[in-house]
């Protein structure tokens, strides 16, 4: 994995990659919530009017998925606690796969169920276009990039490496306004549970990690 400076060192990278390669290069950018994904992934697709698939579109309904983790934490059974509340499995990684290999050759992929931030539900319709040339980008944000299925449908994957203390602050500086605080506590323990050993595990398969990231 190749230590970056900064954004401007980030962008040189990308332009070698992307000036070097002979089809559009998909781009993963991966890192705890709160890292700063979404913001340097939107910052990115200004620069280079890149294509952008954020996976948080694949993941259920807000209520849904709280219910399923009440059901499992009163089931009192451990394994179907643990793989009921890891974010990792919250995912359609199915429908995932097929919009990236879809992407790949040259597909537009059109989502008439994607998950809605604004509301917690599956009710956005989006249309994302395929790439058409070589130097067309394609980036992807979020912390489960790195397992087999997934990294072999990226070319890149960047890891915003901010310690997770930094992370969790951000985070909740960012969703204060619409989470509860006892929620909030339990989505910081998701991430020391289950991001913080995912990114460490995978480490190895990032190809360049920035700690900090001035978007100007």
């Amino acid at each position: 994995m190749e230590n970056l400076k900064d954004f401007a060192d980030l962008t040189q990278h990308m332009d070698a990659v992307k000036n070097a390669a002979s089809t559009p290069l998909f781009i993963g950018i991966t890192g705890y919530g709160g890292a700063g994904k979404t913001t340097l992934m939107q910052t990115l697709a200004r620069c280079y009017n890149a294509i952008s698939l954020p996976l948080d579109y694949f993941a259920p309904a807000t209520v849904d998925r709280k219910q399923r983790i009440a059901q499992a934490l009163e089931s009192g059974d451990p394994q179907r606690i643990c793989e009921t509340e890891n974010p990792q499995n919250w995912y359609d990684w199915p429908a995932v796969y097929a919009a990236l290999d879809d992407l790949r050759a040259g597909r537009n992929v059109h989502l008439t169920d994607a998950w809605n931030q604004q509301n917690g539900l599956r009710d956005l319709e989006v249309t994302i276009p395929a790439p058409k040339n070589a130097e067309d980008l394609v980036l992807v944000d979020c912390i489960y990039l790195a397992h087999p299925e997934m990294r072999q449908r990226l070319d890149y994957i960047l890891l915003i490496d901010l310690p997770i203390d930094e992370a969790l602050a951000r985070q909740r500086a960012r969703d204060g306004h619409r989470s509860d605080p006892i929620y909030l506590d339990f989505k910081a323990r998701l991430m020391r549970d289950y991001a913080q050993p995912y990114l460490a595990q995978h480490e190895a398969v990032f190809d360049w990690r920035i700690s900090g990231v001035s978007q100007q």
